[in-house]
């Protein structure tokens, strides 16, 4: 269980599809200097284990405060899992039977950070799909409280595939995409349903409405959206079993649409792996269809069994997952402002400027600040950058500022302000720097692909 920092792509992924995770979160401590900070061990998903190989709950946390590095003892007791197959524990753990303590060393900085389980269980070999067990895991921690949590261990399991998603480029806004959703299970035990979760990014609106489905909306860049939608099929999934809706999805491609997203799922009915879909917001409504039903037309009949249905899933080809991409004819005018001020020599002035987003378009960047703008930044003449909080230099030498992870989802009206420092080594009078939007890696390009507007890309800073 050795702790990874989070990368920066993982960071803003819009889907992480896992099953058996374990999250951590950092609850905040009373306002009394007596209380210890306490880290909590949230729900852990079931685990389904193929009949071959060994296999480990996949183990993930996020802390949400600084709490510098800590040395955590983790205990874990799989007395549960001794009719589910063998356990192995770590190097990291000292054993006694199927209790084992593991020494781990977790950075809790506040970033994000995940590592692997500290065993893995085999299926025995003649153990009947269905067969069931369960483990604890605890720990403590100098100057922390760690609440511990339990999992289940399923042998066996549906496995649902989805078939690949259509791409849509240079749609115009107002046009409407048809998307056929078909899949299948592919795994060793049958499902008592099947629910599907279908995800929208900004840009993009539900052209239907059926009974069987619940709709979330929420508010996005200060506007009343419906962003997702779960629907709920009862027909038993067979082994092998493969169908498709009766109806493709449709959606709307909205003024705010450019590069937009449609994330879809299919999963056994109660699957744990679709929370990140069914998930919500003080600000999330949920509301049940009222038009008629959705139904499912089977492709392939699935063949009869007596094993149980499961609701963990196998792990498959694509757990059920896909993404369809939309491309729209449409831009988002990018703008920035400078600023002026004055500072003697020897003296440091810090100086301002921001970006907005002036629309009609929301920037979606998923692929992790590869598709971000940002900013280039020339000093006025005698002075010397000193920095700034979201600034630094590039492999040209140059300066450049840019707003991270806060711009990957950036809306009309989303303005990012920067601050940047300049050492004034010789006074010029009306020095002139300026601040330059450009994009893409390597050689940054003057020319956004996007905006329609260049006019506005530049901006002066001045400086007595």
């Amino acid at each position: 269980m050795r702790s990874i920092r989070t990368g920066r792509k993982a960071a803003v992924a819009a889907v992480v599809v896992a099953t058996g995770a374990l999250g951590l979160g950092v609850a905040a401590p009373a306002a009394t200097a007596a209380t210890q900070p306490t880290i909590t061990l949230d729900r852990v998903a079931p685990l389904a284990l193929a009949l071959t190989g060994a296999q480990s709950p996949q183990l993930n946390w996020t802390f949400h405060r600084n709490l510098g590095f800590r040395n955590v003892d983790v205990k874990v007791d799989a007395r549960g899992l001794a009719k589910v197959g063998k356990v192995a524990f770590s190097g990291e753990c000292t054993a006694h039977g199927l209790v084992a303590d593991c020494a781990e060393y977790w950075p809790v900085d506040g970033t994000g950070m995940g590592g692997n389980a500290p065993f893995t269980v085999t299926p025995f070999k003649g153990v009947k799909l269905g067969t069931t067990g369960g483990y604890t895991v605890s720990g403590s921690a100098p100057g922390l409280v760690v609440k511990g949590g339990s999992g289940v261990v399923t042998v066996g399991g549906p496995a649902y595939n989805l078939a690949p998603l259509g791409q849509f480029k240079n749609e115009k806004v107002g046009a409407v995409v048809s998307q056929p959703i078909t899949f299948g299970n592919v795994g060793d035990r049958p499902a008592n349903g099947s629910d599907v979760a279908l995800v929208l990014s900004p840009g993009l609106s539900f052209t239907q409405h059926y009974s069987n489905c619940r709709y979330r909306s929420d508010v996005q860049g200060g506007v009343r959206v419906e962003d997702a939608a779960v629907c709920h099929f009862r027909d038993w999934m067979r082994i092998g079993e493969k169908v498709t809706f009766a109806q493709p999805v449709r959606t709307k491609v909205t003024p705010r649409a450019m590069w937009t997203y449609l994330d879809v799922q299919a999963a056994p009915a109660g699957s744990p792996s679709l929370a990140w879909a069914t998930s919500s917001q003080p600000t999330s409504r949920w509301t049940q269809g009222r038009g008629p039903a959705l139904g499912l037309k089977r492709l392939v009949v699935g063949k009869a069994s007596s094993v149980p249905a499961g609701t963990a899933q196998l792990m498959s080809e694509n757990q059920g997952y896909g993404v369809e991409s939309v491309t729209a004819r449409n831009g988002a005018d990018y703008g920035v402002t400078g600023s002026s001020a004055k500072a003697a020599a020897g003296h440091d002035v810090t100086m301002s400027f921001s970006v907005t987003n002036h629309g009609p378009a929301v920037l979606y960047d998923r692929s992790g600040g590869e598709a971000t703008p940002y900013v280039k930044l020339t000093a006025p003449a005698g002075t010397t950058v000193v920095g700034g909080p979201e600034c630094g230099q590039g492999t040209d030498s140059a300066w450049y500022c840019s707003a991270g992870l806060k711009a990957i989802l950036s809306f009309p009206g989303d303005t990012y302000h920067f601050t940047v420092t300049f050492h004034v080594d010789t006074v010029v009078p009306q020095a002139r720097g300026q601040v330059q939007l450009v994009w893409g890696g390597g050689a940054p390009s003057t020319t956004l692909p996007f905006d329609p507007n260049p006019k506005n890309n530049t901006a002066p800073l001045i400086l007595n």
